[in-house]
């Protein structure tokens, strides 16, 4: 399983260890060490980075771990790529995208399907 990380917008740099101490929606919960995990700044800039959980700890509906980056995103997958999903039910992986990090405007973890972090791969290869 993949998840994605809304963040504060920070400099990724490929073999850094950041620390995320986020809110738990979208099943973030179910996160462990070895996950590999998307990288989304918050406001304007999008997906920034992919790495692999290296430390975590849960506490209530709170997730605070160390992720090692592994790549910075190759082309941009930002708000106004997903924007005109927002209100999309068609069950897409883009329209679930909208809705985890458009709608939901907190910063959080959450979980993702496969369809979507095939999605979301595309932008690292």
């Amino acid at each position: 399983m993949a998840f994605v990380a809304k963040i504060a917008p920070i400099e990724m740099v490929p073999g850094q260890n950041v620390q995320i101490d986020e809110r738990a929606m979208y099943g973030g919960n179910l996160i462990s060490v070895g996950e590999r995990i998307f990288i989304w700044a918050s406001g304007c800039q999008g997906l920034i980075a992919v790495g692999s959980v290296t430390s975590l700890e849960i506490t209530g509906s709170r997730v605070a771990a160390d992720i090692l980056i592994e790549a910075n995103v190759r082309r941009p997958f930002d708000l106004t790529a997903i924007a005109p999903f927002r209100d999309a039910a068609d069950g897409s992986p883009i329209a679930g995208l909208a809705r985890m990090l458009y709608r939901q405007a907190h910063n959080k973890v959450a979980a993702l399907d496969e369809p979507t972090t095939a999605l979301l791969e595309e932008y690292f290869v």
